[in-house]
């Protein structure tokens, strides 16, 4: 299953490898290819200093991301216009330490994320039995509203 990867305008987007960033944090860009060639584009979105972006879906010609955000703040989503690159904040979900623990046990890498209407959705592939004894939640899922 390829994940973290969509398609649209005539392109391929995907994250690029995380990286240091430009003071103390890491980071990442989104990244196009074109669909006929193979050959990537000049079109690039930064994630921001401490933030990863991740590919979510497209809106038309516009790319649905999220960002996961560093320890002290909570992720966004975001849409990319297709055409300018330009990032519109659509959602930022709670920075305060109790959503912050729930939202970072799922890695867009190896969780279901879902964006529709103002509404996130974070959630594993599978159930399973859990690992924590007697301390913190293990979440299945989890959500976000805009607003």
């Amino acid at each position: 299953m390829c994940s973290n990867i969509v398609v649209g305008n005539g392109k391929v987007y995907l994250p690029s490898i995380e990286h240091q960033g430009q003071e103390s944090g890491r980071t990442n860009e989104l990244l196009s290819f074109e669909l006929e060639t193979g050959k990537q584009t000049t079109d690039r979105s930064d994630a921001g200093e401490r933030y990863t972006m991740y590919p979510l879906r497209m809106d038309g010609s516009n790319i649905i991301a999220y960002k996961s955000g560093p320890y002290d703040a909570g992720g966004q989503v975001v849409s990319i216009d297709g055409a300018t690159m330009k990032q519109t904040l659509l959602m930022e979900t709670p920075g305060d330490r109790a959503a912050k623990k729930a939202e970072i046990a799922f890695s867009p890498e190896f969780s279901e994320f879902r964006y529709h209407n103002g509404k996130l959705f974070m959630s594993r592939t599978s159930a399973r039995k859990s690992s924590i004894s007697g301390g913190d939640p293990d979440y299945l899922f989890v959500s976000y509203t805009a607003g």
